[in-house]
């Protein structure tokens, strides 16, 4: 009976350990394929990104969130023009605020936890990326990262969601999708904030990026709910 029972005991970890080599076999064939086939969405003519394959496209109250579901990932791109941030921002120290203030606003409305915030560079414009923890039900990715870049008042937010086991599994595909970005008008005047006239208020930019940021999830979710009707 001993002899048996370790023999059960050995059977039973044997395929836990066969389980978990397929889902990371499984992980890789996927990403490895995706990779292969790469749909190029242009926005407005003036950037493009690579999805995984042909996005789905929503446009309403001013703005287009572009969306496409992978086996082990989903990849979103909210694209919304507000010209009051070219009138409000004067210094990188307000772009900063009006970050933050869009990071508060995302956290508050998907009420998700906030694990790492770094400043980031796309060619000569300045961004943010975050790292968020969701409460989400089994199997839903909980594990999110978000990129925030303004451009000439056109705000560009990248997410890119999976489950947090697969955080390490996906850092390829996932610095694939980010680091695929590009402006389409090479030497256009590209800004972030204007040359002062006179004295703004730093909480000015603070309270727009709040407002903004949680529109956006707000938005974001009613997109999510819309693709997955039509499924």
């Amino acid at each position: 009976m001993k002899i048996n029972f370790y023999l059960y005991i050995e059977s039973q970890l044997t395929t836990m350990k066969q389980k978990f080599l397929f889902s990371i076999l499984f992980c890789c064939i996927s990403f490895s394929v995706s990779a292969q086939n790469r749909y190029r969405q242009t926005f407005s003519n003036f950037a493009a990104i690579d999805f995984p394959g042909k996005p789905r496209v929503m446009d309403t109250l001013g703005q287009k969130i572009y969306s496409y579901t992978g086996d082990s990932a989903s990849y979103t791109v909210i694209l919304r023009d507000d010209r009051d941030v070219s009138q409000i921002l004067q210094s990188e120290s307000d772009l900063d605020e009006y970050y933050d203030g869009m990071i508060e606003g995302i956290l508050k409305a998907e009420k998700s936890k906030l694990i790492a915030k770094t400043k980031i560079q796309f060619e000569s414009l300045k961004g943010m990326q975050i790292e968020c923890l969701l409460e989400t039900k089994k199997n839903l990715p909980n594990l999110k990262f978000t990129r925030l870049i303004l451009l000439n008042s056109k705000i560009i937010v990248i997410d890119y969601s999976t489950l947090s086991e697969y955080r390490n599994l996906t850092e390829n595909d996932r610095a694939t999708f980010f680091n695929s970005l590009q402006l389409l008008e090479r030497g256009a005047v590209v800004n972030q904030y204007n040359v002062p006239d006179k004295i703004q208020s730093h909480s000015t930019a603070y309270m727009l990026g709040r407002i903004t940021g949680f529109l956006l999830l707000v938005l974001l979710v009613g997109g999510i709910i819309y693709f997955v009707a039509k499924k």
